[in-house]
């Protein structure tokens, strides 16, 4: 199962995708004199440096690490053509270029990626990544891919989970992005399966969000 984001790879510059969201000052200025905690939640995030975890994102049978630089001939490898029909990864992408943009975006102020791999064996399954799309409103967006020998077992599902939670628990945001195609149907159900809710069409790809819930006031 997998899914059609603006763009979903290492090494790819975000400024284009962000080309796409406008923003209205002067309601952003209104909506946060209204509610102070999101105001602070907002300047926080603005100069925010996402955190990368010291230890793998642990799900039911999968586990989020950081890319390394020895995985990335296998990051070239694994994408076949369904990777290739509903991503923007490039064809031409090389292991130099790769490992390139492993450094590179292990420091990254709004890029966070992760090789999805197998909690009891540590084989990579895929690649899975949270870009801070549009930070005046902390919204972000999560996209990934799975090798092919990883489809259909649930591992789609529970990284967008994982991931997911990790973020509302991490970083100041509001509400989470998934894109697909709209003729993906797969990974349209591993977006509801992970418990995003169906809410636009935008162009050619379905929008499915997730938000913050709120916290209990219960004693």
């Amino acid at each position: 199962a997998l899914e059609r984001p603006a763009h979903n790879r290492l090494g790819h510059r975000f400024e284009s995708w962000r080309a796409h969201h406008t923003f209205d000052i002067e309601c952003s200025c209104r909506y946060y004199a209204q509610h102070p905690a999101k105001a602070a939640r907002h300047d926080r995030l603005r100069t925010m440096l996402i955190p990368l975890p010291h230890r793998p994102l642990l799900g039911a049978a999968i586990a989020l690490r950081t890319w390394e630089q020895d995985d990335a001939e296998w990051y070239v490898r694994a994408r076949d053509e369904v990777v290739f029909r509903w991503t923007k990864e490039p064809r031409d992408l090389t292991t130099e270029l790769l490992r390139n943009a492993i450094e590179r975006y292990l420091s990254h102020p709004t890029y966070a990626g992760f090789a999805i791999t197998d909690a009891s064996s540590g084989s990579l399954l895929g690649n899975i990544s949270l870009v801070i799309t549009e930070s005046e409103r902390c919204w972000a967006e999560v996209m990934y891919w799975l090798a092919a020998p990883a489809r259909g077992r649930g591992a789609a599902t529970e990284a967008v989970r994982t991931m997911a939670r990790w973020a509302f628990e991490t970083l100041a945001i509001e509400r989470i992005e998934l894109l697909t195609d709209v003729d993906n149907k797969a990974s349209q159900r591993v977006a509801q399966r992970a418990g995003f809710v169906a809410r636009a069409k935008r162009g050619d790809s379905m929008v499915f969000t997730m938000t913050r819930k709120p916290r209990s006031t219960s004693a």
